[in-house]
């Protein structure tokens, strides 16, 4: 439960980091915000009031928003627009010029964005810059493999095989791979040494018996072996080296994500709309809390939740950036439309994207959570 709590509130700042951003960026283009609230309406307490902006506690977890003056009316249908004699121009965000109003929008995301590489830089700064050192230790296991039926231990790594009598010793998981996909289908000796941590192993030596299984055995998108190695390494330099080098590899490890994140959209998307169906790595807030539980996160030290709130921070600002309604892409999507095509057509098409786009991002987070609770309940 204590976890749980903790993770919910990594998701609210990393969405208090989001919405002020927005705030800074509309305080800057002289946009007046009537409102910050995290969470979404009902209202369940008014803050405080600073500067002319209500801070409010919703009663809806897990977003957050910006109520800004005359941001309706810059999304609302022409015939819905009301009077020119009416409407408050100064400090109004449909006042505002178009390069204002995409700072603005965006503004959240690039705020994810920097968190993200900051906390990135603060944790590789003290933990040590991660490099592949290519030993074979061994850092998961499939269920229902030949590693698990012969019992091979995670976090130890393998330093021998033996194949028809004949001992090898490797000393990198390319060469563990070769000897295994070489004599698929036969009974071997691996001789693991261990536990280890950050690629120093303890010398104890462990003997196990594992078939190979051949091709035709494994199923797709396994190995002969049934096995994850864990590369990682973390390395650590000169003391006055350590907060630059944890910069550029904070800056390198967000742009990366980045590039991953969207990738995997590509792939969702692809899976909703050809299995119509959420696809089985997809998770919501349920499901990421539960499986950070899982992996008993908290218990792992500061700069591990540092590196995981990093991520989530990274995944929120690649998210928002999506030209989907009612997303922030999708909003800067149509302030540039409106530069383009009249009003007359540029609001119907923002309009109903806007509320269709809404109401298709409901569906998706109910279809997610129902799938998040099915897996920990059902299991």
């Amino acid at each position: 439960m204590i976890n749980a709590l903790a993770l919910i509130l990594i998701l609210s700042f990393l969405v208090f980091i989001h919405e002020f951003g927005h705030f800074l960026a509309a305080r800057w283009a002289g946009v007046e915000v009537k409102e910050f609230g995290l969470g979404y309406p009902p209202l369940a307490k008014k803050l405080f009031t600073w500067q002319g902006t209500d801070f409010t506690l919703n009663w809806i977890p897990f977003g957050g928003f910006v109520r800004m003056e005359g941001e309706d009316e810059d999304f609302a249908l022409p015939e819905e627009k009301k009077p020119a004699k009416k409407l408050k121009a100064k400090g109004a965000f449909f006042a505002a010029s178009t390069q204002q109003k995409l700072a603005i929008i965006f503004s959240g995301a690039a705020a994810n964005f920097l968190f993200g590489v900051l906390a990135f830089s603060v944790a590789f700064s003290i933990m040590g810059i991660p490099e592949d050192s290519g030993l074979p230790i061994i850092g998961g296991i499939d269920q229902g493999s030949p590693a698990e039926a012969a019992r091979l231990q995670p976090g130890t790594k393998i330093a021998k095989i033996t194949v028809d009598g004949q001992e090898t010793s490797v000393s990198t998981t390319s060469e563990v791979i070769e000897i295994i996909d070489q004599n698929r289908g036969k009974e071997v000796q691996i001789v693991t040494v261990g536990p280890c941590e950050n690629g120093a192993c303890a010398p104890e030596e462990q003997t196990y018996s594992v078939y190979l299984r051949t091709q035709e055995e494994t199923p797709d998108n396994r190995g002969s072996l049934g096995i994850a190695f864990d590369t990682l390494v973390f390395t650590k330099y000169a003391w006055w080296q350590m907060p630059l080098r944890g910069i550029v590899h904070g800056i390198e490890q967000a742009l990366y994500l980045s590039e991953l994140i969207l990738v995997s959209l590509g792939n969702i998307a692809k899976d909703l709309v050809v299995g119509r169906k959420a696809p089985e790595g997809l998770a919501g807030p349920i499901g990421m809390i539960h499986q950070a539980q899982t992996a008993g996160l908290l218990e792992q030290g500061a700069m591990a939740v540092l590196a995981f709130a990093a991520m989530l921070s990274i995944n929120l600002a690649v998210f928002n950036v999506l030209p989907i309604p009612p997303l922030d892409g999708g909003r800067g999507l149509f302030i540039v439309l409106d530069n383009v095509l009249h009003e007359r057509y540029s609001k119907p098409l923002q309009y109903y994207f806007q509320y269709g786009g809404l109401i298709m991002l409901l569906l998706l987070v109910i279809l997610v959570t129902a799938q998040d609770l099915y897996r920990i309940i059902i299991g």
